[in-house]
């Protein structure tokens, strides 16, 4: 067999491992580091599967999947499974990159993320802080678990930081279903405005219609403790910071358990709402809510 035959085969044996069925299987670390050179390169076009846990204490991972050497972020569009498989040890630090942000991915765009745990021992730092995805535009998380420690400047979320984009046409609906987070979110602002949520740290986003966006919150638990330092202004809410410059939100709430502890400097000015810390300029407005509680305490130091 000459060379140019073993060659071909070799690549062909190396696409098949990878990709099975429509599926890119992820079954090692080496596999993720992969996986996210080709969300750089935008290659990726079929649903994502994670088959082992990822522990990242001895692996270098400093910048969020989808972000090049020169900081830009090219953004997940596809589906996410993560097989209830756990994240674990990683730790990253946005504001000593180019980046500037820190989450495990830096945008995901109308993706689905499944049965994922990122657990205590992670830790994300910068601008914008999340453990999932520092920037979105309507996704679903299915049984996706935080635990981990969030330390945002701007924007912190145990899940998505900043919703932000124009969709004409549709309307964009996101679920976010079965979910618990433990989180420890903190952040440290000197000037202007910073958003804090749960979930969602921040929504920005314009649609010509009856709604800008519809999300469903069904049967999440979320026990978050948030501490707040520095100057300036603070929206926080048990699910989302703050919606502003929306044409209009439509919420569904259904048997969600939400337990939150606010800490924060006597001189920061405080916005904070059992579900939305602010609302800014959203002229259109519906709430469906059952069989939710929320427990909320503050303190100061």
């Amino acid at each position: 067999m000459s060379k140019s035959v073993i060659s071909v085969v070799a690549i062909l044996a190396t696409v098949c491992f990878f990709s099975v069925s429509g599926e890119y299987v992820i079954k090692s670390m080496d596999d993720f580091l992969a996986f996210n050179k080709l969300v750089i390169e935008e290659r990726i076009s079929e649903k994502v599967v994670l088959e082992t846990d990822l522990d990242f204490s001895s692996t270098s991972f400093p910048l969020p999947v989808g972000v090049d050497d020169a900081g830009k972020c090219h953004i997940f569009t596809e589906d996410f499974y993560g097989n209830g498989h756990i994240i674990s040890n990683l730790k990253m630090d946005g504001t000593k990159t180019k980046y500037g942000s820190a989450a495990l991915f830096c945008g995901i765009h109308y993706s689905s993320f499944n049965n994922l745990t990122i657990d205590k021992s992670c830790e994300f730092t910068g601008e914008v802080a999340a453990a999932v995805a520092a920037t979105a535009t309507y996704n679903d998380l299915h049984n996706v678990n935080v635990y981990a420690t969030i330390n945002g400047k701007s924007v912190a979320s145990a899940f998505i930081g900043k919703i932000e984009g124009s969709l004409p046409g549709k309307i964009p609906v996101g679920h976010i279903t079965d979910c618990q987070g433990n989180a420890r979110i903190n952040v440290n602002h000197n000037e202007g405005n910073a958003y804090v949520g749960g979930y969602i740290g921040f929504i920005n986003s314009t649609y010509c219609g009856i709604f800008a966006l519809k999300i469903t919150f069904e049967d999440n638990m979320g026990g978050f403790t948030y501490t707040c330092k520095g100057s300036g202004t603070v929206s926080i809410g048990a699910l989302i910071g703050s919606i502003e410059k929306s044409e209009g939100i439509e919420f569904e709430m259904n048997r969600n358990t939400f337990n939150i502890y606010t800490n924060s400097d006597k001189k920061l000015a405080m916005s904070v709402g059992g579900l939305v810390g602010r609302m800014l300029d959203v002229p259109m407005y519906k709430l469906t809510m059952k069989d939710n509680t929320i427990i909320e305490a503050q303190g100061s130091n």
